[in-house]
C-alpha cells in the first residue's frame, strides 16, 4: 500500500510540474515562428520596398516587411496583409498577388520573431501589438484614411486581424481565410492535450468567435473544406457568429490550407473581387 501511494505522489508531482512546464513554456508550444524568407515579391512580378518599422517602447527592435505598390489612384484602399503561423512574408506572395493583380496595393510584415522582424519570442499580447504597429504606419506614415484599409488574415493572421479590427472599427472591411474559432477549439480538435487542465493553464487564447460579433464592417470568410491544419467549420461559425450587415462565406471544393489562391485559381480571384468591388460602390 505504501509503495503505491508512493507511485501514485511521484505521478501527481510529475503531472503537476508538466503542466506548470507548459503553461511557463505555452508561447513555444504556441508558436512557429519562421525565419528564412525563401521567396520575394520579384519572382512573382510584382515590384516591392523594404519597410522597416519601429516599435514603440521597444528598444532597437523592428517590424520587417514589404510594401507591394499597385498602378491605381491614390483612393484605392489598401491592404493589410497578416500572415499565419509557421510561415512569413515570404510564403503569401501567392496571396499578395492576387491583391496586386486586382490592383490593390498591399503592405505585408513579419511579426517579430519571424522572418527577419527583430525582437523576442511572439505571444499573443506581442503578436497583437506588430499587427497595431503595422496597422499605424499605413494610417500616419502614409497617411491613409482608416476606412481605406482592408485588412487580410490567414490562420492566426485571421485571428490577429480580428483582434485588430475590435480595437480599430473604422476599417474598412476584413478578408478572413482559414482562421479558427479560438485557440481552445483548436487544441480540442487535434486532441493532444486533453489529458491536461486545461482551463487552468491555457494563456493563449486567440478568441475570434468572442470578438466577431462586434464587429460592424463588411466581412469575408474563406475556407477550403480539404483544410486538415484547421477544419471549415471553424469559418462557417464564425460566420453564423457575425452580425454585421454585409457578411459573406466561402467554401471552396478541395482547397487545403495554405494554398487557397492556387487551387482556387479564377474562381477564387473572382469571388474576391466581387467582395471588394462591393466596397467600391458602397464607398461612392
Amino acid at each position: 500500500m505504501q509503495i503505491l501511494l508512493i507511485f501514485l505522489g511521484t505521478l501527481g508531482g510529475l503531472y503537476g510540474i508538466l503542466c506548470w512546464a507548459i503553461w511557463q513554456w505555452q508561447e513555444r508550444l504556441t508558436f512557429f515562428p519562421s525565419r528564412t524568407i525563401a521567396h520575394y515579391p520579384d519572382e512573382y512580378g510584382m515590384a516591392y520596398e523594404e519597410v522597416w518599422l519601429p516599435i514603440p517602447h521597444s528598444k532597437n527592435n523592428r517590424l520587417h516587411g514589404w510594401w507591394l505598390p499597385a498602378a491605381t489612384d491614390a483612393s484605392t484602399p489598401v491592404v493589410l496583409l497578416l500572415h499565419g503561423n509557421g510561415y512569413n512574408v515570404g510564403s503569401n506572395l501567392a496571396q499578395a498577388q492576387v491583391f496586386h493583380q486586382l490592383g490593390y496595393p498591399v503592405l505585408m510584415v513579419d511579426y517579430r520573431g519571424y522572418g527577419r522582424s527583430e525582437g523576442p519570442f511572439a505571444s499573443e499580447a506581442q503578436v497583437y501589438e506588430d499587427a497595431q504597429v503595422a496597422f499605424d504606419s499605413l494610417r500616419y506614415d502614409r497617411g491613409l484614411d482608416p476606412q481605406k484599409i482592408i485588412v487580410f488574415g490567414h490562420s492566426m493572421g485571421g485571428a490577429i486581424a480580428i483582434e485588430l479590427a475590435s480595437r480599430n472599427p473604422e476599417i474598412a472591411a476584413m478578408i478572413i481565410q482559414g482562421s479558427f474559432t479560438c485557440l481552445r477549439d483548436m487544441i480540442d480538435y487535434d486532441r493532444i492535450y486533453g489529458w491536461l487542465p486545461l482551463k487552468v493553464i491555457v494563456r493563449q487564447y486567440f478568441d475570434s468567435i468572442r470578438k466577431v460579433p462586434q464587429l460592424q464592417m463588411p466581412l469575408f470568410f474563406v475556407h477550403g473544406d480539404g483544410d486538415r491544419r484547421v477544419p471549415s467549420w471553424m469559418s462557417e461559425r464564425l460566420y453564423a457568429a457575425a452580425t454585421c450587415a454585409q457578411k459573406d462565406l466561402y467554401i471552396l471544393a478541395g482547397a487545403d490550407h495554405i494554398h487557397v489562391p492556387e487551387m482556387g485559381g479564377e474562381a477564387y480571384v473572382e469571388r474576391v473581387k466581387v467582395f471588394l468591388d462591393q466596397l467600391a460602390v458602397q464607398s461612392v
